[in-house]
């Protein structure tokens, strides 16, 4: 079985030279062919970019800092927002473009039955889709502009040039509102139906003659949205995970030798003689100085406050900001990553001061 990698980006590759060359015997499957293959160096590209910015950003020596103050704070999100925003713009247009071609190609290569259930099963998707859509932008685009009328002049001037439109807005959100039971089968029947043909219709176009190409697209399609950025946050936690690894095996060692102490202790225990106790007299004066020392050991010492300095940078944006875990902590970002600097309760008790360019930052928002 051919690998992922070998799939995502040596495949993509093979044949196109030879497609180019006779493009009109097929242009369709070389135009899908070539989107794959742009889609392909695109996400490669911008995977080394933020890689490399992360490196130069001094990504791994910002983990191995924060590992000696709070482990937790060494796991960032590093440079994959910046991946995810460059790769959805793109992918987000070529990703759908490729899609309708190849149900063009699979529309136009189908005969008799076949063709006649995949246009059916196309349109209905083509409809519904379009409906909805239609309907979702006329009630957010109605809804935006009368709630940023503010005086009843504009208001009524509003609906004295969009009478029409108004009414059907209104009756429309008066039908949902009384009807919500029925509008949330009606949704949920035309989900229904709208998945089923769009599954149909990719099975039957995966069956077809352009299902290689199809197989690609997926390809692309994972690569791009899942495979690379959990590689990309993986490599670039790569020293987090490593010390989290030690930190566990140094845990589990040093249990299983306090259980090796603890059991050899019971068993010298239970092989040893009889001892009988000895009394001894103690005169209360004795008895005064042991306790007068034993609560000077046992009395404890008030904790001096201990204050830490943080230094970043003076084009480091800082705000306040929560992980996945609850931890609330303060977050600097970079603009190609974001690090976390200490914990809110540390910065506002006090414990932690930092310094921005120098400067001691007195207020984080």
């Amino acid at each position: 079985m051919k690998s992922f990698f070998y799939s995502f980006i040596i495949e993509p590759f093979e044949g196109l030279t030879d497609r180019i060359k006779n493009f009109k015997s097929a242009p369709l499957k070389t135009i899908i062919q070539i989107i794959i293959v742009s889609i392909t160096i695109f996400i490669s590209a911008v995977f080394l970019i933020a890689f490399i910015l992360f490196i130069v950003g001094g990504g791994y020596g910002t983990q191995i800092n924060a590992a000696k103050e709070n482990f937790g704070q060494m796991f960032t999100s590093g440079t994959l927002p910046l991946y995810y925003n460059y790769v959805s713009g793109f992918c987000g247009i070529m990703f759908p473009l490729a899609l309708i071609i190849m149900y063009v190609s699979c529309i136009a290569n189908s005969t008799g039955k076949k063709k006649k259930v995949f246009i059916v099963l196309t349109l209905i998707d083509l409809v519904i889709v379009i409906a909805l859509f239609v309907t979702g932008i006329f009630i957010f685009t109605r809804t935006r502009d009368l709630t940023n009328l503010n005086e009843a002049a504009e208001i009524y001037d509003f609906i004295s040039n969009n009478y029409f439109t108004t009414v059907i807005y209104v009756h429309f959100l008066q039908n949902i509102a009384s009807n919500m039971k029925t509008v949330i089968i009606a949704l949920i029947s035309v989900s229904v139906v709208t998945i089923v043909c769009f599954i149909a219709s990719l099975i039957m176009m995966l069956k077809s003659e352009i299902g290689y190409l199809f197989k690609k697209w997926l390809i692309a399609l994972n690569a791009a949205f899942i495979v690379m950025p959990l590689i990309l946050w993986f490599i670039e936690n790569i020293i987090a995970f490593i010390i989290f690894i030690i930190i566990v095996i140094v845990i589990l060692v040093i249990i299983g030798i306090f259980t090796a102490i603890i059991g050899n202790t019971e068993a010298v225990s239970g092989r040893g003689s009889p001892v009988t106790d000895k009394t001894t007299k103690s005169t209360p004066l004795k008895n005064n100085v042991v306790n007068n020392k034993i609560n000077e050991r046992t009395t404890p010492k008030p904790k001096e406050k201990i204050i830490r300095v943080k230094e970043v940078e003076s084009d480091v944006k800082l705000k306040r900001a929560e992980d996945f875990s609850g931890y609330k902590h303060i977050q600097g970002d970079r603009g190609y990553g974001t690090f976390k600097v200490c914990s809110q309760e540390e910065f506002d008790t006090g414990k932690v001061v930092i310094k921005k360019g120098g400067k001691k930052v007195e207020r984080i928002d």
